[in-house]
């Protein structure tokens, strides 16, 4: 525990999760990759220790962005795509998009 917190691992069948899936599939055109990444953000522990509430992280940064390196960036496309996905992810978190 280098941040002083447990890791957290979400389950993919949870609601939070598949609405992720779904509406990264139909913003991006494939399938979202799942990746194991080391990070410290205590909240998610928390939320899920405490609350017993999944976290949902969703990121959109490449791997050439250097994310906290002197030549960081990001990509701007990945900005706007990045809004609509978080646009259908509640709205099929919510129900909303269902037919």
């Amino acid at each position: 525990m280098l941040s002083g917190n447990p890791p957290v691992r979400i389950r993919r069948q949870v609601p939070g999760m598949r609405a992720a899936a779904q509406s990264l599939r139909e913003t991006f055109g494939r399938e979202p990759a799942y990746t194991l990444e080391g990070g410290s953000i205590p909240a998610v522990s928390v939320l899920g220790g405490t609350l017993g509430a999944d976290t949902v992280l969703m990121g959109y940064g490449l791997p050439d962005d250097n994310i906290h390196s002197p030549n960081e960036r990001f990509y701007l496309p990945n900005l706007s795509r990045g809004i609509e996905a978080y646009i259908r992810f509640f709205t099929h978190l919510t129900g909303l998009g269902q037919a």
